[in-house]
């Protein structure tokens, strides 16, 4: 049974985190930012109809490419950061004011599969550069609220 969320909709939890004392929830000092890009702070359209939900710089001067969902994220969610990840990295024109482009898969559960793959795929990070990390954080919502109460790194 998934857990419950007070959020409704993905946008509801985009902003939410848009405050940036609440994006501290996530990571500690992570804001919402777009570097040279200012026109929108989420969905950004990187073809192909495919967007993505958040950047954020770090408080390392990391651009990190955050991928939500609302409840569970499982092993798809890893490809689809993946994606975003290189795609901004091959945008030299925004990679170029951060030190290193980087994901977060922020959801309510995330399933054992993505754990599995990540877990693999941190072996890959020690074996090829520039890889870029991506971590796993789960959030919890007190019951009937649209409020964000802890987050969890559950990164293998």
């Amino acid at each position: 049974m998934p857990k419950i969320t007070g959020f409704g909709k993905e946008e509801e939890l985009q902003t939410y985190l848009l405050k940036s004392s609440n994006m501290w929830k996530v990571e500690d000092r992570l804001t919402p930012s777009y570097g040279n890009i200012r026109e929108k702070l989420t969905e950004l359209n990187v073809g192909w109809g495919k967007k993505i939900d958040m950047l954020a710089r770090s408080k390392d001067n990391e651009l990190v490419v955050i991928e939500l969902k609302l409840h569970k994220a499982d092993y798809k969610a890893f490809g689809q950061i993946l994606c975003y990840i290189l795609l901004i990295k091959s945008l030299r024109f925004i990679q170029k004011d951060y030190k290193e482009v980087r994901g977060i898969i922020l959801a309510n559960e995330i399933d054992d599969s993505l754990k599995k793959i990540v877990e693999e795929y941190k072996h890959w990070r020690t074996q090829i550069k520039d890889i870029p990390r991506i971590n796993l954080k789960e959030y919890e919502t007190p019951p009937n609220t649209k409020d964000i109460s802890n987050v969890v790194d559950v990164t293998p």
